[in-house]
């Protein structure tokens, strides 16, 4: 699919619905409430992602949601809503496709060497976001290689979650090296400290300004709860503020071409000089340079660099001293 509008804003949901799939459904669905462009889910087997032994696997098991209650889930959205599927192991990828709802796949960083699913994906139309946050250039490069055939669809994402990321973690440099690098469009995974005063707006709109056109934000019902991944996430109100700040913020920028605004024609007219007649002039009277004076008139007219032009020329009205003189009013 195509991007037809930027910024392209991702409510992450992530494993903010600790493994409840009725509150997956109110997460997703408040994201796109709050004028979210698509809604990224996580979908995994903790078998298959983590050891046993990994102090963390009793956690993430809990959150991990079967096979039937996302089935529930994605019945919950329209066809006409995006969602996309963040898979971590290649038996959650094949369900997932499956599914026929997802049209993007994001695959983690901890995946960009995993053969299976990189094959997989290769062979499938559809949109792929590669996770560069805690890769190596060597890891992303590769996993891009094996994709390169669908390069059109292929975006590299920066950014990854420290609990939360330090703002001298961002590293924002990277985007416009990846940018120059491999000739894609790129996106952004925010994970800043949501209680840090402006930089979980001011950070993504820095990484947009840098080329990331995606910009993936985490999404929870209720941030005081200070439940799973609440640090970098925003509330469903606080989300609507991100998505709104965003869309106004990009129309500060304009094409790529200097065509004066409105407003700047507007300003043009007040702050610009233009002729004046220096002294009474007379109808019938032929323009000398010594005639006119450039001063601001808040109306356009001759401006000093058409000077030459209006030199000779004759009048066709009486002109008072001070009064603009217009292009139209010369013979």
């Amino acid at each position: 699919m195509k991007f037809k509008k930027t910024p392209f804003i991702i409510g992450e949901v992530a494993s903010a619905h600790e493994g409840n799939y009725n509150k997956a459904i109110k997460i997703g669905k408040s994201a796109f409430k709050a004028g979210a462009d698509a809604v990224k889910f996580q979908i995994f087997k903790c078998q298959n992602l983590m050891s046993k032994k990994n102090p963390l696997y009793k956690k993430f098991k809990k959150f991990e949601i079967s096979k039937e209650n996302w089935i529930k889930i994605l019945k919950q959205f329209k066809k006409n809503q995006l969602l996309i599927a963040e898979i971590f192991d290649l038996d959650s990828l094949i369900f997932a496709n499956k599914q026929k709802i997802f049209k993007i796949y994001k695959l983690p960083s901890t995946c960009l060497n995993n053969k299976e699913m990189l094959n997989y994906l290769s062979k499938i139309n559809k949109q792929i976001i590669i996770a560069a946050g805690g890769a190596t250039f060597e890891e992303i490069n590769y996993a891009f290689k094996k994709l390169k055939k669908n390069k059109k669809n292929i975006i590299i994402m920066a950014g990854f979650q420290n609990f939360p990321t330090k703002i001298e973690d961002t590293n924002l440099s990277k985007i416009s090296l990846i940018k120059e690098t491999f000739k894609t469009k790129m996106g952004y995974a925010d994970h800043i400290d949501s209680s840090e005063n402006l930089y979980p707006f001011s950070i993504p709109l820095m990484a947009y300004t840098l080329g990331a056109d995606i910009i993936e934000k985490h999404i929870t019902l209720n941030r005081k709860e200070k439940g799973t991944d609440y640090y970098s996430s925003l509330d469903p109100e606080e989300f609507k503020k991100f998505v709104d700040f965003f869309k106004k913020s990009n129309t500060a920028f304009s094409a790529n071409k200097w065509n004066l605004t409105k407003a700047e024609i507007k300003y043009r007219k007040f702050n610009k000089t233009f002729a004046v007649a220096k002294s009474n002039l007379l109808k019938g009277h032929r323009i000398k340079r010594k005639d006119l004076h450039f001063k601001r008139t808040n109306k356009a007219g001759i401006t000093v660099d058409q000077l030459t032009s209006c030199v000779g020329k004759i009048l066709k009205k009486n002109k008072l001293i001070d009064e603009i003189i217009l292009p139209k009013e010369l013979k």
